[in-house]
């Protein structure tokens, strides 16, 4: 669950950054820790930045942002913690099942 609270904070600050200049992208990804478990780790992502035409004549360096695949991370992460919420429910349940034969 910490993982994809991860996950969606950093595509949470890709999209509010889509605009601004310069902005490089990041994603986390989930990395086994030795002993069990899994931590997120940030890392670029999705190459080189687009360039805009100034009326000018001069450019400007935007941000890599995909949005497509910012949305579509952002429901993953949705799904993956309902998922585990899920998890958690029915552990708790039996859990409990387990106590109330025991007592």
């Amino acid at each position: 669950m910490r993982l994809e609270t991860q996950r969606l904070a950093q595509s949470a600050a890709n999209t509010a950054n889509v605009e601004t200049p310069d902005y490089a992208a990041r994603r986390v990804e989930g990395v086994s820790q030795e002993g069990g478990g899994v931590r997120g780790v940030s890392v670029e992502t999705y190459g080189p930045h687009a360039m805009r035409v100034e009326e000018s004549g001069g450019t400007t360096q935007l941000s890599n942002t995909d949005v497509v695949e910012e949305t579509v991370t952002q429901i993953g992460s949705l799904r993956a913690f309902q998922a585990n919420v899920a998890v958690l429910r029915t552990a708790d349940e039996m859990l409990g099942e387990l106590v109330r034969r025991k007592a």
